[in-house]
């Protein structure tokens, strides 16, 4: 079973387990990406991929990268 949209796009209906973890998954989402700017935000770093300008900043212990996981 589909509904159409607009111009007659088929889109199939949502089984409820579907809908019912969108919400999570959507809050989650959110939390990391709320992380990742918050540190962007605090050390100035407006682009790029890691925070430290070290070349070596992942594997140093002493200066972790914020952005890095381990």
């Amino acid at each position: 079973m589909s509904s159409t949209i607009g111009l007659g796009v088929p889109v199939p209906k949502m089984l409820p387990v579907t809908g019912a973890w969108t919400l999570p998954f959507t809050a989650y989402l959110l939390l990391l990406s709320n992380r990742v700017v918050y540190q962007r935000i605090k050390h100035k770093q407006w682009i790029g991929d890691k925070l430290n300008s070290e070349k070596d900043s992942t594997g140093n212990p002493e200066n972790p990268d914020p952005l890095f996981l381990e």
